[in-house]
């Protein structure tokens, strides 16, 4: 660590003296992002490290789903058990699966019955994706309990016209099919995909081969919004995902028979008034209803045959004033109802072998925040503070500062910010069955970073960096009892921590070329166990190349070695994508891609399988 920031100290230094010739940023033309402060805002005056991946972005990398859009992204660790609808993680900033918010629409997916409250990922695509906010740092403030390590929002296509129709084939019989049709108030999205690839497990020995595991989803999207009069509208978005994959019984273990599906559907109806030019309220009401089953049935109905089924929902409602004050202040006042449900049951097929069932349970949390955005000339200073008053755990004030200075002349940009959160036991850690545990305590947590924005030579070279460190206590953990069965409960442990540098590098040398390079490294100085799944060093670069209607990306990503499955080491690996897309015209467009060109043999978890060389050819027409 400190050779890098001495490195980049060298480097940087020099430059600066060159910048005020060379170099100069208007932050006027930064992006501009609603998750962090739930109101647009400037990038540059968000003192939080943000990453906006947008819908160009998307298509350029022509990736399909939201886990190969995110592990390009730095600071996000994306691990998946098994290719096309394995189950897939989310790690920020080296926390864990349950410090970092997931949203649809500013609709939270967090999964009351899921281990860590995590959310599966894997069937979420990004067909209907017009841009995807990454917010890293301690969200808890504005979002409650699960953004103590940040928040992730997908927020999903509303403005677009006409009638688009796509359509995408290739490897393992592969399809990917996508209808939408928008009016510029209204936008509706179908989807289809299925493959059968690889199996899921990834056979170590000579046995005979493991059968090829099936994946199909389904997802349909709609947006609608009308206006009542000049100053007040009703908004209205729906998003639902069915998916089905054919998984195995764990790592290197076959099962021909194991079916895992998921359901997952979210809707927000909101509506907005501007009473005055410098007051505007919002009103709303939100819902999540999670379903998974997981199916083992053997061709026989052996005794060890068994159905799980899991549900959970998440019903909030929201009230949210903004007050613009003399151009240079707003202040944002919110409250907020959030109840969460969730129960379980798996038995045995044939029945009465054995039965194992969590009755519906429930909790809610009443919560008030204010936040303070301040923006005089270069200076801008981002506060807020939230009281959750949980059903179970009393309450608990959380609190995040953030600040950013943009240099005149030079466009350097300077940003900083702290702040507490905290994480309350999921329904599924609390109650479940043979592993839950009552007696648990809400986890705690104090994250703080420091970046720095800088372009050189009017836009020719630009680089942001982050330094930041989280601090976790009564980390929530599941304790295995018996190592051979991996009966356990969940208990509280000690202190973590974890401490790194991102960075993200864009060179552009000419108009049709842009070369990006990111790393991430991670250290966890008080980790008495060893870290799984999260490797100390990732780094991914990409070379787009835009010219008469043609992008062609090239895309690399390189994991470090980790710890996955208690003490099996992972190897590193290298990856390589390419993608290429051709408009003919406005209305007809052509696309081909190739994954891991190399034929890379990899593990992003053990004893689990990942696609090797890979060829997808597809076509695009908007009417």
């Amino acid at each position: 660590m400190k050779r890098i920031i001495l490195l980049l100290t060298v480097v940087l230094c020099p430059q600066f003296f060159l910048l005020q010739v060379f170099s100069k940023t208007d932050s006027d033309d930064s992006q501009i992002v609603i998750t962090a402060s739930r109101s647009w805002n400037s990038v540059a005056k968000e003192g939080k490290s943000i990453t906006v991946v947008t819908e160009e972005d998307i298509k350029n990398s022509g990736k399909k789903t939201l886990a190969d859009v995110l592990e390009s992204v730095p600071g996000v660790i994306i691990t998946r058990n098994g290719a096309d609808g394995g189950l897939t993680n989310v790690y920020l900033r080296g926390g864990s699966r349950a410090n970092v918010l997931i949203m649809v629409d500013g609709v939270r997916i967090s999964d009351p019955m899921g281990i860590d409250k995590k959310c599966d990922i894997s069937g979420i695509g990004v067909s209907s994706v017009e841009r995807v906010e990454i917010v890293r740092g301690a969200m808890s403030s504005m979002y409650g309990a699960d953004a103590s390590g940040g928040v992730i929002n997908i927020i999903t296509k509303g403005a677009a016209k006409g009638v688009s129709l796509s359509g995408e084939a290739g490897s393992g019989r592969t399809f990917n099919g996508v209808l939408s049709a928008g009016t510029g108030s209204s936008f509706f999205s179908f989807s289809h995909s299925y493959a059968n690839a690889i199996s899921k497990a990834k056979q170590k020995s000579g046995e005979a081969p493991f059968d090829k595991d099936a994946y199909s989803n389904t997802a349909v999207s709609g947006r609608v919004k009308a206006d009542i009069s000049e100053t007040a509208s009703l908004n209205f978005v729906m998003n639902y995902t069915d998916s089905r994959a054919d998984i195995d019984d764990g790592p290197s273990k076959d099962d021909p028979n194991r079916i895992y599906s998921t359901k997952l559907f979210t809707s927000k109806g909101e509506f907005s008034h501007s009473l005055f030019d410098w007051w505007t309220y919002r009103a709303g009401a939100s819902c999540m209803f999670s379903e998974r089953d997981d199916h083992d049935l053997a061709d026989d109905l052996e005794p060890n045959s068994y159905v799980s089924l899991f549900r959970g929902s998440n019903m909030s409602a929201e009230l949210i004033s903004v007050f613009s004050l003399f151009n240079i202040d707003r202040v944002t006042i919110g409250f907020e109802l959030l109840n969460e449900k969730g129960s379980s049951e798996s038995y045995s097929v044939p029945p009465n072998m054995w039965d194992s069932k969590t009755e519906e349970k429930s909790v809610l949390t009443r919560s008030a925040f204010l936040h303070n955005a301040l923006s005089i000339g270069v200076w801008s200073l981002n506060s807020g503070v939230r009281l959750d008053s949980h059903e179970l755990f009393g309450s608990h004030t959380s609190w995040d500062a953030s600040s950013s200075v943009s240099v005149p002349f030079t466009g350097t940009v300077f940003r900083v910010s702290a702040g507490t959160g905290f994480r309350a036991p999921s329904l599924d850690e609390l109650y479940a069955v043979d592993y839950g545990n009552k007696d648990l305590k809400p986890e705690e947590s104090l994250t703080y970073d420091a970046g720095i924005y800088q372009e050189f030579f009017k836009g020719f070279l630009s680089v942001d960096c982050s330094l930041f460190r989280n601090k976790y206590k009564n980390i929530i953990y599941y304790d295995i009892k018996d190592p051979n069965t991996f009966e356990g409960m969940y208990e509280n442990g000690g202190k973590t921590s974890s401490t790194g540098l991102e960075a993200t590098v864009i060179l552009k040398p000419v108009d049709f070329l842009t070369l990006t390079y990111g790393f991430t490294t991670l250290r966890f100085p008080h980790s008495a166990a060893p870290v799984l799944k999260r490797p100390r060093n990732t780094h991914t670069a990409s070379a787009l190349v835009s010219f008469r209607g043609l992008n062609v990306m090239l895309m690399y990503l390189h994991a470090g070695a980790r710890i996955d499955y208690g003490t099996q080491r992972l190897a590193p690996y290298h990856k390589l994508d390419l993608n290429a897309r051709y408009s003919v015209n406005e209305n007809f467009g052509i696309s081909f891609r190739c994954l891991n060109i190399t034929d890379a043999d990899y593990e992003e978890s053990y004893g689990y399988n990942t696609r090797g060389r890979s060829f997808y050819g597809g076509a695009e027409l908007k009417i």
